[in-house]
């Protein structure tokens, strides 16, 4: 089994870039799938036993990038033949044969073509974040003028990966799931847009900001309309509309400020579009903190080699900043959790509380 053909001593960074073995099947080794074999499991615990966790992290992210790029040459030759030949007229063996992957490498990245088009959605969704991150820690870009470059980048990435037919199969498709991709897409940008006005506005018109989200979405989307009609790229054009839709939703607050009256829309009511709870239950945030602390002590309480003690803390804050992603990759905790083990003989039951207040966020 190929498990068994790496040997400890071997494995490191650079045994990475030199060995025969191709990278792809040392990569497939850091899926989910086979550390769920036991097999794998007594192979890997041997393994991480005779490594140290910070090479042991080196490890792990170089294999998560060459994993994520692969499965992002999948997404990008798949949105291709959606545009070309539509949803339903592209089969999952043409994307595979087109992407140049076996089909047990594709069904490892997706369940389905519903499961492919999620992570095209949500590859471009996560782009977007990026790059509004980007702007928002800018310190020369503030207030309406940030708001306007951000809005301005959601349009633009939409126009580029070419979302807008790919959104029209989706939206006159009969089938649910995937009406409900368009949804989700649709909602979170309206939660940010909210969330943004709040800050330019205030907290005292959070009860109307959903409305006020909504009205100025509208404005924009049926402006734009236009302007595709036209045919013209200006980024003036852009940041007018955006300028003219945030000027009316602020007069639409200063309305309703001065005459009160229910907002059509709660932030209740865009949970339940968005399918989620409103935040992360707290009592699971203390619980998780309680427990990383005390594991970190009871490490550094045992009888550990500085550099064995060293590994396991910056494993400790590798598995801290993943939780922090909108997307906790799990296979990568559970490989550097795994690593652990082979030292917790003094911090077992400790260990074993930790990965329960992680359950949770996985």
């Amino acid at each position: 089994m190929f498990c068994h053909s790496i040997t400890p001593s071997k494995l490191s960074v650079q045994y990475i870039y030199t060995s025969s073995i191709p990278i792809t099947r040392f990569i497939i080794l850091l899926s989910i799938p086979l550390f769920k074999r036991k097999s794998c499991d007594l192979f890997f615990l041997q393994m991480y036993g005779s490594i140290k966790i910070g090479r042991l992290v080196q490890i792990i992210q170089y294999g998560v990038t060459q994993l994520q790029k692969r499965k992002e040459h999948v997404i990008e030759t798949a949105l291709n033949l959606f545009l070309k030949s539509g949803i339903q007229g592209t089969s999952i063996q043409t994307i595979i044969d087109k992407s140049g992957i076996s089909k047990g490498t594709f069904y490892n990245y997706f369940q389905s073509k519903n499961d492919l088009l999620y992570g095209i959605i949500k590859l471009i969704h996560n782009k977007v974040l990026a790059k509004r991150k980007e702007i928002e820690d800018d310190p020369t870009i503030t207030g309406m003028e940030q708001f306007t470059k951000q809005t301005i980048l959601f349009s633009k990435t939409n126009k580029k990966y070419n979302l807008f037919p790919l959104f029209e199969q989706i939206f006159l498709s009969d089938d649910p799931s995937l009406k409900k991709l368009f949804q989700q897409y649709f909602f979170h940008e309206i939660e940010w847009i909210q969330k943004q006005f709040v800050r330019l506005f205030g907290e005292e018109i959070k009860p109307y900001s959903l409305d006020g989200a909504l009205i100025f979405n509208g404005i924009v989307h049926q402006f734009m309309r236009v302007k595709m009609i036209s045919k013209k790229e200006e980024d003036q054009f852009y940041e007018n509309v955006i300028r003219y839709a945030a000027e009316r939703a602020g007069e639409f607050f200063s309305t309703m400020q001065q005459t009160p009256k229910a907002p059509l829309f709660t932030e209740s009511l865009l949970r339940d579009w968005l399918d989620q709870k409103a935040t992360t239950p707290m009592k699971n945030q203390r619980h998780f903190e309680t427990a990383h602390n005390t594991l970190k002590t009871a490490i550094l309480s045992a009888n550990h080699d500085t550099q064995i003690e060293k590994g396991l803390i910056e494993g400790l804050e590798f598995i801290e900043h993943e939780l922090k992603q909108q997307e906790p990759r799990t296979f990568v905790i559970e490989s550097i959790l795994l690593s652990f083990t082979a030292h917790a003989s003094e911090w077992k039951e400790t260990l074993h509380h930790y990965k329960k207040a992680l359950e949770p966020f996985m």
